[in-house]
């Protein structure tokens, strides 16, 4: 038992170095969420820390400037994350300039299941493409505005990203349980 948790310490640790080289500028939550309409429909590289709950997300590294208000509403910063296959996607009618990268989609949900396991806080950076709703009115039921129809889970973030490609995952270890010999 104490072997096999030191491997998964070595096997994280081994984690934060990068999957994939990024030659492109790296943009926070924050950045991306300050100017949707600059960035709806591109392809960026994006990085922050995972916050699955009811769904997964995508949180800023730090407070944002900027809150999202779309008339009475105020929406969390952070993004849903999404891949090409996903239901919400395909349903959604958003044709992405690129295939789902397999490999990116395993990496992601291996460490999306340990993540409950192990206490850390876990930074990704993705290639992605950026998915919001223009006007940013279209971000409230029309005929309910105190209604958000955001994205994920009750709608609650102002954008989502398809990925394209995992780049980067890092993570920083808050403890680890290894019981006395």
């Amino acid at each position: 038992m104490r072997t096999m948790k030191r491997l998964l310490v070595s096997g994280l640790l081994l984690l934060t170095t990068s999957i994939i080289s990024c030659a492109e500028p790296v943009l926070g939550v924050c950045d991306i969420l300050a100017d949707l309409d600059k960035f709806s429909g591109k392809i960026v590289t994006i990085h922050g820390r995972l916050a699955p709950s009811s769904d997964v997300w995508l949180v800023p590294t730090s407070n944002c400037d900027k809150e999202i208000r779309v008339g009475s509403l105020s929406f969390q910063n952070l993004v849903a994350i999404r891949w090409p296959s996903s239901v919400i996607v395909r349903a959604q009618g958003i044709a992405v300039p690129f295939s789902e990268d397999t490999s990116s989609l395993r990496a992601f949900n291996a460490i999306v299941q340990l993540e409950s396991a192990v206490h850390s806080d876990i930074y990704f950076t993705f290639e992605a493409y950026i998915w919001t709703r223009n006007p940013p009115l279209a971000l409230v039921h029309p005929n309910s505005p105190n209604t958000p129809i955001g994205f994920g889970h009750l709608g609650s973030a102002p954008a989502a990203i398809v990925v394209k490609r995992l780049v980067k995952v890092e993570f920083f270890l808050k403890s680890v349980l290894i019981p006395e010999p």
